[in-house]
């Protein structure tokens, strides 16, 4: 999962013409550790229908607030530019493939 900065966020992620999941997290966050994995084997499942970046808070502050993210790991899904959901906290893969398979219709 490619790890992107704010510059990345306005000229990547908002012109996208792909569905793009958004990780929020921080290097020094355990529970985002163990989500990074997950949704690592989901990004290759999703190879071509999600792209799958990694945005450090500690780094992106802007974006942070501009989106409102509280806690991580919190996942922001962006779709045309726009977040149509937000995930915060550990979750199941699972429950997050649930989740892009409703994206990705």
């Amino acid at each position: 999962m490619k790890t992107i900065t704010e510059t990345d966020y306005y000229e990547q992620v908002l012109t996208s013409p792909t569905p793009v999941l958004v990780d929020f997290s921080a290097s020094w966050c355990q529970p985002c550790q163990q989500m990074a994995k997950t949704l690592e084997s989901l990004e290759n499942d999703y190879q071509g229908q999600v792209n799958f970046v990694k945005l450090d808070i500690d780094e992106c502050q802007e974006v942070v607030a501009q989106l409102g993210v509280k806690s991580i790991p919190t996942l922001v899904m962006i779709k045309d530019g726009e977040p149509t959901g937000f995930v915060v906290g550990m979750q199941s893969r699972a429950k997050l493939d649930s989740i892009l398979k409703d994206v990705v219709g």
